[in-house]
């Protein structure tokens, strides 16, 4: 059915997604054979960029786990993966894909690249230890930064005119990263322990102050990048890795099955 390097895709291996006797048609089938060649593909890239395949093992530990969930719930694989006549075979082609992208992630993640993008914005990989007073307006921001410069404490202003529930105004210490994008920029900007402001975000108008603010050891994220990457930009390095995996694919597809493209497989032109 189609050819991904030199690893063949034939009826069996899609038969083998499926309850025995039931085999896809139309665009179902193509759906069907453009996931097999697309993961055909995976694998092929990743070899080449990391070295690497997938752990059986942990193919088997998620695919199990995925069984289990299904038997808990009382449901079939063609009922929870929406796939008219979908198998466990089906289920097993979902375990292994969800191993390769947690091993791709991984790697995208420790490379020397993406480390250096991750250290030279820093939001991701410095703790900040920060309080504020979240106010209105602008005007009012600028009178708590009066107060403060006067010696006010920012905890007392804060318990008394902050919109903000956090007690005191003390948003503890963690990664700049978790805050919205113009206050986690304000919190790397600020000079420790002095009042900076006024910050505009979607909350409000910001006075923060800063007490302490550590780079982490380069070392401790390499080792566990994925604990100081957030979900989101994980999740866009492995998506773009897998988007240029699949435009530059060297996939053929037998003619009266259709045309590879890096988004699906087109319907032959007598169809």
């Amino acid at each position: 059915m189609a050819r991904v390097g030199d690893v063949e895709i034939t009826e069996g291996d899609l038969a083998a997604l499926y309850e025995a006797r039931s085999m896809p048609v139309g665009e179902e089938m193509r759906t069907a054979l453009f996931r097999l060649a697309a993961q055909e593909a995976l694998l092929v890239a990743m070899d080449a960029d990391f070295g690497a395949q997938p752990d059986e093992d942990e193919v088997e530990q998620t695919y199990q786990a995925l069984v289990s969930d299904l038997e808990a719930r009382g449901m079939t694989a063609a009922q929870a993966l929406g796939v008219p006549n979908a198998g466990l075979g089906m289920l097993r082609f979902n375990a292994k894909l969800v191993v390769i992208r947690a091993d791709v992630t991984d790697h995208l993640l420790r490379s020397p690249e993406y480390l250096d993008a991750l250290f030279a914005n820093g939001l991701g990989v410095t703790t900040v230890c920060v309080k504020h007073v979240l106010l209105e307006t602008e005007e009012e921001a600028e009178a708590v930064i009066e107060r403060l410069e006067d010696g006010e404490d920012i905890g007392d202003v804060a318990e008394e005119v902050s919109l903000d529930t956090a007690e005191r105004g003390d948003l503890g210490c963690r990664s700049a990263s978790e805050f919205v994008t113009d206050f986690a920029i304000a919190s790397m900007d600020a000079e420790l322990g002095e009042p900076h402001g006024p910050v505009q975000s979607p909350f409000g108008w910001h006075v923060l102050v800063v007490s302490e603010r550590t780079v982490l050891d380069r070392a401790v994220v390499e080792a566990n990048p994925g604990q100081f990457v957030s979900t989101v930009d994980a999740s866009d390095a492995w998506t773009t890795w897998f988007n240029d995996v699949l435009r530059e694919a060297q996939v053929e597809v037998e003619p009266r099955f259709g045309t590879w493209t890096p988004t699906g497989i087109s319907a032959p032109s007598d169809e």
